[in-house]
């Protein structure tokens, strides 16, 4: 018998001596003339007791089937970066028949510490891509539960989790995932809920054909390497992986679905034997192709580039707003600090950042590694930071040096309507100076497309010029508040550094 046999046995028998226990306690009061009342309303206290203790049971019994464990692919060289892990069940026969008064719900729950796919007898689960979103995998991991029902058949059943480090490779986590299968059988009234399976050391484990290239860095992506002499006859057992100190939290809105599929608009042969395809556009998915008779061993590589041309297309279009982009290049991308001073989904929100300084300068770093790398380079961002005004004088090596300036960063969008946002500076250090940098939207900016004309609340017509900007600098302290307007479709940038 089942280990989960005996689970509800043990919770069945806790049952059965509760309700004998409360007939006798019941009983003793009445005779002792502690309690006082009908055998009806007996039998309708005996009954909501029985409705709490099951309530209990069923508590107890979800909170031991949460314990489930990560589990992943152990080999010489480390974790695997995308393993398979498989395992089997057993589906009683009827259990898949839905009757008038009886169904089961069979339900796959799933945490995986980078993406994840599900398979089950062989048949992806679900449409959904890249599941699930995108978090700081170190510190919290996002659940996903799938209807597994329409996949399942009478007897065994195979499930398959495809997993792939993603993000771990940012964050130092490996390719790991716990799930639990449940079923859920209802009366049309009620549902007990039972557990069938969980992730442990039983399943079987096996490295994929997939490996990651490149390191994830800027300048340094990569992409994948598929190796089709890897077969899944060298499966283990999955090795458990501690990750106690990761939050688990559910994934509060719906996956990524593929919604265009596009083929290329030209394929050349190139002077170097090599064929370039063309799509036309800048693409955000994978490339999917079918090779025939590849002979044994032989290699084939992809690469992907946005532009051909030594100079990127429609420069310009930008080049006579480059002032615009010195926020882009002083503006970090690793954060120590977020507050969110104001947001209403779909329509706007203001977020004030502050860089985490650890950080500022790895990706520069990063690129020295590269065969034309250059050796020492500062990035823009730290340059911002630590007040560098001549990026030659220094390397990256004398940073350690120099003491880094308080710095925030203050971001707002707003939809279709102009708005104005009144934002204290109270997160400032008290009593110091700082230099204030706005970009901000221009009194006839528009960025409403699709329109010629626009009117206002306040009924001013503005025409569609959403390269109306603004550049101002200004002294401000803790004590300042900045009163920002936004032009439909438009926003703000600041950059706020200690003087």
């Amino acid at each position: 018998m089942s280990l989960l046999f005996y689970k509800f046995l043990f919770l069945y028998t806790i049952y059965c001596f509760y309700c004998l226990s409360m007939q006798k306690y019941i009983l003793f009061l009445t005779r002792a003339n502690l309690f006082s009342a009908s055998r009806e309303k007996c039998v309708s206290l005996q009954r909501k007791m029985k409705r709490f203790v099951v309530l209990i049971i069923l508590l107890i019994g979800t909170v031991c089937a949460s314990a489930q464990q990560f589990i992943g692919c152990r080999t010489e060289r480390g974790w695997a970066e995308t393993p398979m892990l498989r395992t089997t069940f057993h589906v009683d026969a009827g259990d898949l028949t839905e009757t008038a008064f009886r169904s089961c719900y069979y339900g796959l729950v799933v945490t995986s510490l980078g993406y994840h796919e599900v398979y089950v007898n062989g048949t992806k689960v679900g449409d959904y891509v890249m599941q699930p979103a995108v978090s700081q995998l170190d510190k919290r991991a996002l659940w996903v539960e799938y209807d597994i029902t329409p996949y399942l058949r009478e007897g065994d059943n195979e499930l398959l989790l495809w997993i792939g480090q993603g993000w771990g490779r940012i964050y130092g986590t490996p390719a790991v995932a716990k799930a639990v299968v449940e079923e859920t059988v209802s009366d049309g009234e009620c549902g007990l809920i039972y557990e069938i399976l969980k992730t442990d050391s039983t399943w079987m484990a096996r490295p994929s054909p997939y490996s990651y290239t490149g390191s994830w860095q800027p300048m340094q992506f990569g992409g994948e390497r598929y190796d089709a002499r890897i077969s899944g006859r060298n499966a283990t057992r999955a090795k458990v992986y501690d990750a106690q100190d990761i939050v688990v939290s559910w994934q509060e809105f719906e996956g990524n679905r593929i919604t265009d599929t596009i083929k290329p608009q030209s394929i050349e042969q190139l002077a170097d034997g090599s064929v370039l395809l063309d799509f036309g556009r800048v693409v955000t998915g994978w490339f999917d192709i079918v090779f025939e008779k590849v002979p044994f061993g032989q290699e084939v590589t992809m690469e992907y580039l946005d532009h051909r041309d030594a100079k990127p297309p429609f420069t310009e279009h930008y080049e006579p707003y480059m002032d615009a982009f010195q926020f882009i290049k002083d503006v970090a991308v690793d954060w120590d600090t977020s507050i969110y001073i104001a947001a209403e989904p779909g329509d706007y929100i203001v977020t004030a950042r502050k860089p985490k300084v650890s950080s500022l300068n790895k990706a520069a770093e990063s690129l020295a590694s590269l065969p034309d790398g250059k050796k020492g380079v500062i990035s823009n961002a730290t340059r911002y930071v630590y007040g560098i005004e001549d990026t030659n004088a220094l390397t990256h090596s004398h940073i350690n040096a120099l003491k880094p300036r308080d710095t925030w960063y203050i971001g707002g969008i707003t939809d279709e309507n102009a708005r104005e946002f009144s934002v204290k500076l109270d997160f400032l250090k008290p009593g110091v100076k700082y230099e204030a940098t706005i970009y901000a939207d221009a009194k006839d900016a528009s960025g409403l497309p699709g329109t010629n004309t626009l009117t206002h609340s306040n009924n001013n017509t503005l025409e569609y010029n959403p390269y109306g900007y603004t550049i101002t600098k200004k002294t401000v302290t803790s004590k300042t508040t900045l009163k920002l307007k936004m032009a439909p479709c438009g926003g703000f940038a600041v950059s706020i550094r200690e003087r």
